[in-house]
């Protein structure tokens, strides 16, 4: 399996709507490789997030050349064969962490019930608490019983990407992951998901708007536009040069 994710052709609408939210979308994502996408609010990236998933509205209008995930092709419409793979072979860090979490019930039993029913893993208290240490949250032990409320924004954001880290996914969609987390927690975290990714050939998609995370660690960018491709650049002898079109430059303040 040359790559995990192979997309030809994409192009998803609303069910009300002739004007598609994605057009002639393609892409390729290898593994051990770290992908941004970047793009004006309302481009396509979230509606792009979500069908890796398989997670698209009801009645939405989907078309494709090819949808292949790890060397196999998915349809829209076999959501057994999705709910395999979700939370598994690909796992995403939310941007808004407070959403990942039900209100009225502590992080911790709902951290090991996804473990237990998603992962086949059954780590205890300890082990959850031991593995949040190394992702800078202070007391794990009173984390882990506290409710979603009690917990900074930062924090949860922390245990997000350490249940991302923790599931082994192939792929991890990161949707703006470092948000909540000031300049040094953002390092740190950085550093952990990129040891990750080179121990266990996993790659990252991430979404986002900081250029200065994406000029760090992405070998590939994408840029769209009203759903639309309009670039793709690699990173050559660590730098990425040779933006050609007017909307990357103008996006990235290159001009």
């Amino acid at each position: 399996m040359s790559s995990y994710l192979d997309i030809a052709g994409l192009k998803i609408s609303p069910a009300n709507l002739n004007k598609p939210i994605l057009e002639n979308f393609s892409w390729k994502v290898e593994p051990g490789k770290v992908y941004a996408l970047i793009g004006e609010s309302g481009s396509g990236k979230t509606t792009f997030a979500f069908s890796l998933f398989g997670m698209l509205p009801k009645h939405s209008k989907i078309f494709y050349d090819r949808f292949n995930l790890f060397g196999e092709s998915y349809n829209f419409w076999e959501n057994q064969k999705w709910k395999a793979i979700r939370g598994k072979k690909i796992n995403m860090i939310p941007q808004n962490s407070h959403l990942a979490f039900h209100p009225f019930r502590t992080i911790g039993s709902q951290v090991q019930e996804y473990y237990s029913s998603v992962l086949r893993k059954n780590p205890s208290e300890r082990e959850c608490c031991d593995h949040w240490d190394q992702f800078g949250i202070r007391d794990s032990k009173r984390s882990f019983h506290s409710l979603p409320s009690q917990v900074s924004g930062g924090e949860k954001q922390r245990i997000t990407i350490a249940m991302a880290q923790f599931s082994e996914s192939e792929i991890i969609l990161a949707d703006e992951p470092t948000t909540a987390l000031d300049p040094i927690q953002e390092k740190n975290m950085i550093e952990l998901l990129m040891n990750s990714l080179k121990s266990k050939n996993r790659s990252i998609i991430l979404i986002t708007h900081n250029l200065k995370l994406m000029e760090r660690i992405a070998d590939e960018v994408m840029v769209i536009k009203s759903g639309k491709i309009v670039e793709v650049n690699s990173r050559v002898n660590g730098i990425f040069s040779n933006w050609n079109s007017d909307y990357a430059r103008e996006l990235l303040g290159l001009f």
